[in-house]
């Protein structure tokens, strides 16, 4: 059954922007200069309590009337998504950051194809098709070097924990996709307040440091890339059929890049600017129903090879 057209535009809108606020968190990790165990926990802590007040501004903060199945999914879908940061960061002191956003943007794929297997969802070629258009323009815009790829066991460490986080990720949306007894907004705060307990056994408090505003840094990332982006990320989930989610999830590489030019001077190239446009081609392409395969009509071509 097609998505109810009015939902799926706010679904559209939702993720848009947590997507665009998911692009700053490179800028406020590196800021804060803090142990990716310790960003993770006090991301959850901080997220988590910004997440209360949200829901006591909605009236959202019973948790009367979820199902015990929701309970479970709820639980295995906040451990796949806290890991998923905690292997992410881990990466990025591994790795270059090229080539973790490459590897962990492996996820569209995972959504868009078991979203399809698991959910039935229309996969045609065309939504494929600009998938991997969009793919090949977040190549060009992280100036991947497939060269780069033979490398040493401390580098296939960061690869493996890049791919980790991926799957991790493409775990926790799929599973969010199944709660029906639970809105975004509890789900975020559960899986928040899940990652606090999970991660608390790891936080190293002596090696936290506070100068420079480093807590400045953790607070907008608690608040607002926690709080509100997984409010707006999960009732986006929960409207949008998955290969919707799969293509819009590559505005976030593009929003890494602006904030890279905002806080550091980093500038495109060309190459960098083609990658922007196939993005963006991408996403349109999908969400409006544009065909970029030719149309093929074998019945036609039999008749004409008969005639």
């Amino acid at each position: 059954m097609p998505p109810d057209k009015h939902s799926f535009r706010i679904g559209v809108v939702q993720l848009i922007s947590a997507m665009c606020i998911a692009g700053t968190i490179g800028v406020l990790v590196v800021e804060s200069g803090q142990l990716p165990t310790n960003i993770v926990f006090f991301r959850c802590l901080i997220g988590a309590l910004s997440l209360i007040l949200i829901s006591l501004v909605t009236g959202d903060l019973s948790l009367r009337g979820i199902t015990r199945k929701d309970w479970i999914l709820i639980g295995i879908g906040g451990a796949c998504l806290v890991y998923n940061w905690l292997f992410l960061f881990m990466s990025y002191q591994t790795i270059s950051l090229s080539l973790g956003t490459v590897v962990y943007h492996i996820k569209p794929f995972v959504i868009m194809l078991v979203g399809a297997f698991l959910f039935s969802e229309r996969l045609t070629g065309h939504s494929i098709a600009w998938t991997v258009l969009a793919f090949i323009g977040m190549l060009l815009v992280v100036e991947i070097s497939f060269d780069s790829l033979h490398m040493e066991a401390s580098k296939a460490l960061g690869i493996l924990y890049a791919l980790i986080a991926a799957l991790m990720y493409s775990a926790s949306t799929l599973i969010v996709k199944y709660v029906r007894s639970a809105s975004g907004i509890k789900i975020a705060l559960l899986q928040t307040s899940l990652g606090v307990v999970l991660l608390l056994p790891f936080t190293q408090l002596s090696e936290l440091t506070l100068g420079e505003g480093a807590w400045i840094f953790l607070l907008i990332l608690g608040v607002v890339n926690t709080g509100v982006m997984y409010s707006l990320n999960y009732s986006a989930y929960q409207r949008l059929p998955s290969y919707s989610i799969a293509v819009l999830s590559f505005i976030y590489p593009i929003v890494t890049i602006v904030t890279d030019y905002i806080f550091y001077g980093f500038l495109f190239n060309w190459v960098q600017l083609i990658g922007v446009v196939l993005i963006f081609a991408a996403t349109l392409g999908v969400n409006l129903g544009w065909r970029i395969l030719p149309k093929l009509s074998f019945r036609k071509t039999i008749n004409d090879r008969s005639t």
